[in-house]
């Protein structure tokens, strides 16, 4: 069994995975022991969204999307803000979701609007 965010992440990785206009993937992050337990391995960027892929608006112009998945009242922490801040900065689309619809509405919009 799932726990409710792992599940969310399948959602949303599910509900708007199957358009067209869009390529998503689980961006993990983390830490593990490697198999001759000597060594720590660190891998994926601390702060970084939980998914993160690209979407191809009407114009024809792929945009970077990152969607930072919270369950219950969980709140950004210091370097999520960050990972946000550079990706707002440079051009990308942030979405912190706590439902699949929000994904679903988030990508639609994009995709008709004129401004991105």
């Amino acid at each position: 069994m799932l726990n409710p965010h792992s599940e969310l992440v399948n959602k949303v990785l599910l509900k708007i995975g199957s358009l067209d206009f869009v390529r998503v993937w689980k961006n993990n992050t983390g830490t593990a022991i490697a198999m001759d337990g000597n060594r720590i391995i660190k891998y994926g960027l601390p702060g970084s969204a939980d998914i993160t892929g690209i979407l191809l608006n009407k114009s024809g112009l792929g945009i970077r999307i990152e969607i930072e998945i919270k369950t219950g009242r969980a709140i950004l922490n210091k370097k999520q803000k960050n990972f946000k801040k550079m990706i707002l900065g440079l051009g990308g689309l942030y979405l912190l979701c706590r439902h699949e619809d929000e994904a679903f509405d988030f990508v639609m919009q994009v995709r008709s609007s004129n401004e991105v």
